[in-house]
């Protein structure tokens, strides 16, 4: 399917309310309450619309009728046992339900702006039930994860209530019996007035491709996936003359052009976002990409990858990213937006998973943007390099971008440029600016004093060689080929409240979070009366193994503190 051109705009004033404990980026912000409501504001642009989740308005039938029983927790019960109920942040359970049992409840939304809106509802499912489940929004499906916009005129201050239904039907096959599922609600907005662009439907286009040229132009999220599946060597069979290449593609030799904004989101399946595949996928057949992409100004927007999705756990490791390896390629001109990416075993990138040989990357910028890894590396351009030159030149880093480790990962090597670099490997810095946000402990991470941050910096996470510094162990920079002209980063606020460390182990310490023992009502100003001494961050360059300290200065790096 290919996508018209006149409607590859930006929305304006997009608004998405999350009604769960969700990841949310941007300009969007959550109000969670206590008591029967859970409450989302959000505000953007023109529209200002708040969405509220009604928990006393829950109601469970089992055949049609309707069930007021509860078991010990006031949890609502099904006739044959099974119970549905909301968390703290909203998501709705189903826990051993039955064929014939439905649960409904209202959502208010209010549009307190001057403007209509439309709108729609989207859902995503944890657990066995994700394909057996049928959910409606005022009786309209929910279909693949999203009902279809709907246009609502109202003015100033009026209220609209969802009734929001989910079930499993009563002809269902009762192998689904027994089984629980979590569910989460968003509500996407738009001004009524804005164009709405093609959704990717998550098929790939390989039509624009043949082996005698050496330049293509790209304009559709399609054609983006076709990329993927040339260089990852698994071309849809629907294209007869995919026989006559010779797949998989490295594109060595060739450019790859795009030619307007592209969008890889919104794609769901059983309620479930799709990931998008990278681009060079050596661990599923695929080569590594060897030309050049020149996104020509253009953003690509909203890529979506769970590593879970393609089989990276702990102990098989692949790389995730728009590209999952590049070998002697460039990469220029591009803007990416709204990304989101997360694996459990391997590396991860905005840009290049993995990369070796000599690589340049040229007028990119990263913004709205969040990756995570566990016990790997993560990188803003690469999270892992090998042998070669790397060139990075005109390189912006927004403060609205995060790098990460999930739970437990006090062994994650996060870079702002680079997240793992080699021995004796060439890297090339100009006009670079880096104001991400690295957070190394993301919730119970960094259990033992000796991990604090030691493998984390804004340039480069991991350095393996080492020196001796008057009796401490730094990261030795004469073992790489250090170049920097016109760099600057920028520590945020973020760097100087998160852990505190005490008796043989960081604890997190922020307004609200509790963990090992820390209360709930302890926050940043108070550390030093609770524990030691508050842990901040400011590492250029981390090191590695036992007892290595970070390196927080170089004469040739602008450090700004913007706190």
């Amino acid at each position: 399917m290919k996508r018209n051109k006149n409607l590859r705009k930006i929305i304006a004033s997009v608004v998405i309310m999350v009604l769960s404990f969700s990841i949310m980026t941007g300009s969007t912000f959550a109000i969670f309450t206590g008591g029967d409501n859970v409450d989302v504001a959000v505000k953007s642009g023109k529209i200002d619309v708040t969405a509220t989740v009604d928990k006393t308005t829950l109601k469970a039938y089992s055949k049609g009728v309707e069930q007021t029983l509860t078991d010990e927790n006031g949890n609502l019960l099904f006739e044959n046992g099974g119970s549905v109920s909301f968390t703290d942040e909203g998501d709705l359970v189903l826990d051993c339900i039955t064929p014939g049992d439905r649960a409904t409840f209202e959502i208010k939304v209010v549009n307190a702006s001057n403007i209509a809106i439309m709108y729609r509802v989207i859902w995503s499912v944890e657990g066995e039930l994700v394909s057996a489940l049928v959910a409606t929004a005022n009786d309209e499906s929910i279909t693949n994860g999203k009902s279809e916009w709907a246009t609502w005129n109202m003015s100033n201050g009026n209220e609209y209530k969802l009734q929001i239904a989910v079930e499993l039907p009563y002809e269902i096959d009762f192998n689904y019996q027994d089984k629980k599922a979590t569910i989460s609600y968003s509500i996407e907005a738009v001004q009524s007035n804005a164009d709405i662009p093609d959704e990717w439907d998550g098929t790939a286009d390989v039509s624009w491709y043949n082996e005698e040229d050496t330049e293509f132009t790209l304009s559709t999220a399609e054609q983006i996936a076709g990329l993927a599946s040339l260089a990852n060597g698994n071309v849809p069979s629907t294209y007869s003359n995919a026989s006559e290449w010779e797949l998989p593609v490295s594109f060595e030799g060739k450019t790859v052009k795009l030619e307007g904004n592209v969008d890889l989101g919104k794609k769901y399946e059983n309620g479930e976002r799709v990931s998008f595949a990278p681009i060079g996928d050596t661990k599923k057949g695929g080569v590594a990409f060897k030309g050049t992409f020149d996104g020509q100004g253009y953003t690509i927007s909203n890529l979506y990858q769970s590593g879970w999705a393609f089989g990276y756990e702990w102990g098989s490791y692949g790389s995730l990213g728009l590209f999952s390896n590049l070998e002697g390629a460039t990469v220029k001109n591009l803007n990416v937006s709204g990304m989101e990416v997360e694996i459990e075993g391997g590396d991860v990138s905005f840009i290049a998973g993995s990369a070796t040989g000599n690589c340049t990357f040229e007028n990119i910028t990263i913004e709205n943007s969040s990756i995570g890894t566990y016990n790997n590396g993560c990188g803003g351009i690469i999270g892992w390099s090998g042998e070669g030159e790397y060139t990075f030149k005109n390189i912006t880093l927004g403060s609205d971008v995060v790098l990460g480790g999930l739970w437990g990962s006090f062994d994650s090597s996060i870079g702002g440029i680079v997240g793992q670099a080699e021995v004796g490997a060439t890297y090339n810095f100009e006009n670079v600016d880096i104001a991400c946000r690295i957070d190394a402990y993301n919730d119970c991470t960094a259990s033992y004093d000796y991990y604090n941050y030691r493998m984390c910096g804004m340039v480069i996470g991991r350095l393996e060689a080492t020196t001796t510094i008057d009796g401490s162990n730094y990261p030795d920079l004469s073992q790489y080929n250090l170049t920097f002209n016109n760099v600057k980063v920028t520590y945020g606020k973020w760097s100087q409240y998160h852990y505190c460390r005490g008796a043989g182990r960081a604890q997190r310490v922020e307004a609200g979070y509790a963990y090992g023992g820390i209360g709930a009502d302890y926050d940043h100003t108070t550390c030093t009366t609770h524990c030691m001494e508050l842990i901040p961050f400011d590492q250029l360059f981390g090191g590695d193994q036992f007892g290595v300290k970070g390196l927080k200065s170089h004469e040739d790096i602008v450090v700004v503190y913007d706190f």
